[in-house]
Formats: structure tokens, C-alpha cells, sequence
């Protein structure tokens, strides 16, 4: 048993296999930080369709809650704490950066190290280097000895270009290849396809224990994000209501019991939203996260993930347009044999829930 340490956060638990033959390949770091954690594991998937295409092992640090362009701040969640490394290890060779420096040592993983940032419009600046927490060594700081020309994804960044399948010879050529604000609103289709990206065990137990598999069957999750915008938010709420107006005859049609509520708008506007509902039981994992302390940050994400898992097993699900997190539950709920599920500025929203017992 060791001790991992990440920010100011230590588990004891059992080391996770990092294979010593692997510390002779050539690696691809992904800094996840663009915007929050769908945003973050679009970027991770991107990352394993990079190092697919250049033939090296992917490690990953871990997810952010609120990025920043100071290294120092935010707190870490690694990557086994939120999500299945077996199933993620079907999709290619992903390991926790923590395990890796552990294995092969700072040298061997970053002393050749090269940074390529991708830069997208929300982010401030890309990090020249990466601080992490690894078991008896402490804090490693690894700085890369060159940056590489900036890739400019476009604003808004859509699509993923093609010929960065292809790399420089001079950049093929480097040990480690650092990547930073790796992220397209449009991912390539062997990305999209599916994603290898599911909730540990762990959290989808504690998702059932939150909802048991046969109370979600008659449940409907709605996600409903908070936007700050006065008219972002008015185009939005008058959308939401229109859509729960629908959605409520619906409910009472098809007998489902109860809604549950994903958002991060404060607890004040989701019993507004629930006024809207009549006669219709709103039970709901709405956290109000205004001022939460960094060292609560790790914790959070991890109950973000299990609201993922409550939504992708409900019996039917209405997301939330432009939204990475409403995608990435619909994406879940395709791999689990559920229907995807409904925007809300749709006209029509199919609402029926089947029986997934049969």
C-alpha cells in the first residue's frame, strides 16, 4: 500500500500497474486544463486519438475543477478516482502520470520533454510547466526545454485538422511530447464514436445507491445548466419552461414518477424550476457552487461524475444544447442501450420511456 498525494489530498491505496517495460517508449503528456471537467475530457479523448496516431503511451495527470493558468492552483482528481482504468485501457495505453514518474523516474519521462500548445479562445495562456505529486518523490516540477510554434485551433475551435495525425520529424523525434488546450467542438469521428471515458465502479455504486436502477427507470433526468449572461439566461429559462410544460404532460401520460435535476445554478432558481413542475416529484443532485474552497475541488468532480452516472441510467434524459456535460451523458447512455435522450431547444422532445427490463 502507498500513500497518493494530489494537492493536499492523500489516499492510501494499492499501486496501480505501470508496466517498467513501457519507460523506454516515447510518451505523450495531456495538461487537461480547458475549461471545466466534459470540456477536460473531450481534450483526454482527443489525447488518446493523438497518441494512437503517433505511436506513443498516453499519461495522464489527472482533471481540474476550475482551471487556471497558475499551475499551483486548482485541485487534482487523478484519473482512477473518476474514471474505470480497465475499460479506459481498452481504448489504448493510458496511465496516471503519478505512476509513471513513480516507475521510470522525472528523467526518463520529461527529461526530454517538448511543449506544443493548441490554443482555444476561453484560455488564458498556456503553462510552460506541470506540477505533480508523486508517491516518496514529493513535488516534481516538469519544464519542457522547448516550446513548440502555438497551433491555433480557431475561434470557435470546431474542427480537429487532419494533418496533426502527422508529426514534424524533429517533434517525432522528441521523447515526450507535452500538449496543452487540446479541445475542437467538433472531435474527430473515432472520438465521438464512443467514449472510453466511464465512471469508476465505484461512483456508478454510488450512483445506484443515490437511484436504484428501478427507481430511475421511471425517473427523467433533466440537465439544467446556470448561465450567468441576463440574455443567455432569459433565452434559456424561457426554452426550460416551455420544455418542462411538454415534458410534465408527458410524464403524468407515461406514468414516470419523479425528475431528477442536474445543475450548478444556485438552490434558490432550481425550486424555481421545480414550480414549474405540478403534481410531478422533482428529487435532484443541484449543488450551489459558489465559493467553493480549492480543497473541496476533488470531491466535487468526483460527485459531477456521479450525477453523469445518475442521468445516463435514468429512463429518459433531456440535456442541455452547447453543453459538453448534457453530450458526454448522452454518449453514456447510447454505450449503456438507452436512448440518447432530448435537447431542450428542440421542438419536439421524445420523452418515452422504455422498458429496459425486457
Amino acid at each position: 500500500m502507498v500513500h497518493l498525494c494530489i494537492g493536499r489530498l492523500c489516499y492510501l491505496r494499492e499501486p496501480l500497474p505501470f508496466p517498467p517495460e513501457l519507460c523506454r517508449r516515447r510518451f505523450l503528456i495531456l495538461d487537461p486544463r480547458v475549461n471545466r471537467l466534459h470540456n477536460q475530457i473531450i481534450s483526454s479523448e482527443l489525447g488518446i486519438f493523438l497518441a494512437r496516431a503517433w505511436g506513443r503511451v498516453l499519461l495522464l495527470p489527472g482533471f481540474f475543477f476550475l482551471p487556471s493558468a497558475d499551475p499551483d492552483s486548482g485541485d487534482w482528481a487523478r484519473v482512477g478516482q473518476l474514471f474505470d482504468l480497465q475499460r479506459l485501457r481498452r481504448c489504448h495505453e493510458v496511465y496516471e502520470l503519478q505512476e509513471a514518474l513513480q516507475v521510470c523516474g522525472e528523467t526518463v519521462v520529461a527529461g526530454d520533454m517538448v511543449l506544443w500548445p493548441m490554443t482555444v479562445p476561453w484560455d488564458r495562456g498556456y503553462r510552460t510547466d506541470i506540477k505533480v505529486e508523486v508517491p516518496r518523490r514529493g513535488t516534481l516540477t516538469l519544464t519542457p526545454r522547448v516550446v513548440w510554434e502555438p497551433l491555433d485551433l480557431g475561434n470557435p475551435p470546431m474542427t480537429f485538422p487532419a494533418h496533426i495525425a502527422k508529426l514534424d520529424p524533429v517533434l517525432d523525434g522528441t521523447r515526450t511530447i507535452l500538449v496543452h488546450g487540446c479541445f475542437v467542438l467538433d472531435p474527430p469521428r473515432a472520438v465521438l464514436g464512443h467514449t472510453c471515458f466511464v465512471p469508476s465502479k465505484h461512483l456508478e455504486e454510488k450512483a445506484a445507491a443515490i437511484l436504484s436502477p428501478s427507481e430511475a427507470h421511471d425517473c427523467v433526468a433533466l440537465h439544467w445548466r446556470w448561465f450567468n449572461e441576463t440574455d443567455d439566461y432569459q433565452h434559456y429559462w424561457d426554452s426550460c419552461k416551455l420544455t418542462a410544460s411538454a415534458a410534465a404532460s408527458v410524464l403524468r401520460d407515461t406514468g414516470a414518477s419523479c425528475w431528477w435535476v442536474i445543475s450548478d445554478a444556485p438552490l434558490s432558481a432550481v425550486e424555481e424550476l421545480r414550480a414549474l413542475l405540478p403534481g410531478v416529484q422533482v428529487t435532484g443532485g443541484a449543488t450551489d457552487v459558489g465559493g467553493v474552497a480549492v480543497s473541496e475541488a476533488s470531491a466535487l468532480l468526483r460527485a459531477v461524475i456521479v450525477d453523469d452516472a445518475i442521468a445516463a441510467g435514468a429512463g429518459a434524459f433531456i440535456g442541455n444544447p452547447c453543453s459538453t456535460m448534457s453530450s458526454y451523458i448522452m454518449r453514456l447512455r447510447l454505450q449503456g442501450g438507452k436512448p440518447p435522450g432530448a435537447m431542450h431547444h428542440r421542438r419536439h422532445v421524445d420523452l418515452k420511456l422504455r422498458d429496459t427490463a425486457t
